[in-house]
């Protein structure tokens, strides 16, 4: 976990450091991939965490993991693509030198996945240690008896509150 936060912060750390100088085709290119890493990574954190608190073993979890990886799929194709996009304009070196943060910035994305991976081991990893619950199996609560209960004897007819009954009786 420690390794994902120190990625975290590197990636902060570009981030918040300047504006990348990459062309904006550059930026336009990455920027659908790269929000979508961002979102598939948070989700993926989310539902550990929810898998944590409620000491309950996650049965979405591996699914936001493979839609987080497919998302970092789409991103480093969308990397690959770029050389060949830069090559027919002449200041195509150039241009790859002013994108060298926003590949950092890429670069960290897709490293912070990787981590994530290694946290969504260690909280199967706690899940089973500590025999959380499987989260398809509920305990019925006791609200949740009485329920049942109260549809297996039949239709029930609503009961007047103690008010609404005085109140009949005052008009009688």
């Amino acid at each position: 976990m420690r390794h994902c936060a120190y990625c975290v912060e590197a990636l902060s750390g570009c981030v918040l450091s300047a504006e990348p100088q990459a062309p904006e085709s550059v930026k336009r290119h990455l920027a659908g991939a790269s929000r979508r890493v961002a979102t598939r990574c948070a989700a993926v954190l989310r539902e550990a965490s929810s898998s944590i608190t409620a000491m309950t073993a996650s049965r979405s979890l591996d699914f936001t993991v493979a839609d987080m990886n497919t998302a970092v799929q789409e991103l480093q194709s969308e990397v690959r693509a770029l050389p060949s996009k830069l090559f027919g304009e002449a200041t195509a070196a150039q241009q790859l030198m002013d994108a060298v943060q926003l590949f950092t910035v890429t670069s960290l994305l897709i490293e912070v996945s990787a981590r994530i991976e290694g946290v969504v081991d260690a909280v199967d990893t706690l899940a089973t240690l500590a025999s959380f619950s499987s989260a398809d199996y509920e305990k019925p609560t006791e609200a949740d008896a009485k329920v049942q209960t109260a549809s297996d004897q039949g239709p029930v007819e609503p009961v007047a509150s103690s008010a609404t009954k005085n109140t009949a009786e005052e008009q009688v």
